[in-house]
């Protein structure tokens, strides 16, 4: 994840070759299912299982330090990965990347999903399409297991740390040195005030006034996590001074207090551990077994695979209108592809004509691979964001969530469905179990997408759970790209812990609302 300070800071050694590469339309593309993952990939089957089988072993790993069961059988939304051959694809998703873009993670309401050009660069060790999807998908376990507010730092330098993991030999080599964060250290005269970086306030402050370089925030940011994470007393300690900063104490003071270190001695101590710290073997014995399902997508589908998972990164209008005119002009090539039929519908369901996108989902028959987004989509059609009023508002909202209700008979654990779902179900009253339930679902699972969580604190509040109110909200309160809406969002919880009174409570998160309609956008 990428905060704004000075412009995005993007992982440089990589992709110098734009233009040079073969048509998309010529690829062959995979798509493989694991446990916890799905991944469309076009770098072959062989580097496709082997970069699953790395993230399987990775979330187990992740899981364990986070201190939840790596097991449990809980249910949870696969997380979607493209591993792209050619680096121009991520242009197509994100228009404004430049070359160096290696990878990007989207979150908003329409999904979630990784980009990432996945080549190996030297062998195993210079692997950087690998060490961002684990870097990504730090971020999403942190905030899924999330039970306490984290600053900028922790929240970027825990994926830092975790990033650059390498299951070897059954055995996991975790914290691996990384020569480009280490040689930003070697400047001291250029080191981040820590007082700043552990101050919540501050930092947002000077972030907004451009005094933050991104590359040594990254560096720092790194480096005190490693610190922290090397020694179980210290990350107790951490972890105290991360509770008192999320009930609005002072960084440095709740620092000291948490650790009885001053700041100039954690100075000291990170001068030197910087330069005598190694990494950590760690055995895991009962690593399961890792069952990996793939299958060739059909040449037609391969041809606008990209464009349809632009479609859900919630692109401008602008560019969605584009992607709609070649939707439109592909229809009418291949009258008879059903799934391009859907992903045109989507598309004329968000930037075009809404009941064109219903004729044409009604007019696919219930066909068995397409069930549940036809399902979805079709909800979607009818739904309307204001409160129903008329009595065919009425009747196009029970409509929207019949249709939602049978597409989680077909998926419990799609975020967006379950979403507005519980949306569809809301009348206004006291929330009823099935909003509640769906409402917060959508949450948990995808907790970086501000709208399902302000959505999920809402009805929670509204039924009187406080707690689950907090819980959905930290994860924007720990985002390090929009520091200003996190500092408010931090200053809502701390309300809604106070016990502020209800109907007050209600009128800061409808005011607070969401942030700019754009998507999170997380470049490396």
């Amino acid at each position: 994840m990428v905060p704004d300070i000075r412009g995005s800071w993007i992982l440089v050694c990589t992709c110098l070759l734009i233009g040079l590469a073969p048509s998309a339309r010529a690829e062959t593309w995979l798509r493989a299912e694991s446990q916890h993952f799905v991944v469309y990939s076009s770098i072959g089957e062989s580097d496709t299982r082997e970069h699953i089988e790395q993230l399987e072993a990775f979330k187990y790993l992740a899981e364990l330090i986070l201190g939840t069961n790596p097991k449990d059988t809980v249910a949870n939304t696969k997380f979607t990965i493209y591993l792209l051959a050619q680096p121009d694809h991520i242009k197509t998703v994100m228009p404004a990347a430049n070359r160096f873009v290696a990878g990007v993670y989207f979150h908003c309401v329409e999904n979630s999903q990784a980009f990432v050009y996945a080549p190996q660069w030297y062998g195993a060790e210079m692997d950087i399409g690998l060490q961002i999807l684990l870097h990504e998908y730090s971020h999403h376990l942190m905030f899924s297991r999330a039970r306490r507010i984290y600053p900028s730092w922790y929240v970027e330098g825990f994926a830092e740390y975790l990033g650059a993991t390498k299951l070897q030999d059954g055995r996991y080599r975790l914290g691996v040195r990384q020569e480009g964060r280490a040689a930003q250290l070697n400047s001291s005269d250029k080191w981040l005030d820590l007082e700043t970086m552990l101050d919540p306030t501050q930092f947002a402050a000077a972030v907004k006034n451009k005094k933050v370089n991104a590359f040594q925030f990254y560096a720092q940011s790194w480096i005190l996590a490693h610190y922290m994470l090397s020694d179980s007393a210290r990350t107790q300690a951490f972890n105290n001074y991360f509770d008192r900063i999320g009930r609005g104490e002072k960084g440095g003071e709740s620092f000291e207090a948490a650790t009885g270190m001053t700041l100039a001695k954690l100075r000291a101590e990170l001068s030197t551990y910087r330069r005598t710290y190694a990494a950590l073997l760690v055995n895991v014995p009962s690593l399961p077994d890792i069952t990996i399902k793939t299958s060739r997508l059909p040449r037609e589908q391969a041809a606008y695979l990209i464009e349809a998972a632009a479609l859900q990164v919630c692109p401008k209008k602008k560019y969605g209108t584009k992607l709609l005119e070649e939707f439109r002009a592909l229809r009418a090539k291949s009258p008879g592809d059903l799934r391009l039929r859907v992903e045109l519908s989507r598309a004329e369901l968000l930037f075009g004509d809404r009941k064109a996108a219903r004729n044409e989902l009604e007019s696919i028959a219930a066909n068995d691979a397409l069930a549940f987004d036809v399902a979805y989509l079709l909800g979607r059609t009818y739904f309307e964001e204001a409160k129903p009023e008329t009595a065919e508002q009425v009747t196009d909202r029970n409509t929207a969530s019949e249709h939602f209700l049978a597409a989680y008979q077909l998926d419990k654990t799609h975020p967006a469905n379950l979403y507005f779902l519980s949306r569809s179900l809301d009348t206004g009253g006291t929330p009823s179990k099935a909003v509640v339930n769906s409402g917060t679902a959508a949450a948990v699972l995808a907790p970086s997408v501000p709208d399902y969580a302000t959505h999920a604190a809402l009805i929670s509040l509204r039924v009187g759970d406080r707690d689950t109110a907090i819980r959905v909200l930290q994860p924007l309160a720990s985002n390090p790209h929009k520091l200003e809406y996190a500092a408010q969002v931090s200053a809502l919880i701390g309300a809604i812990r106070e016990k502020e009174e209800f109907e007050p409570l209600i009128g800061k998160l409808e005011k607070l609302g969401l942030p700019p309609k754009e998507k999170e956008e997380d470049e490396k």
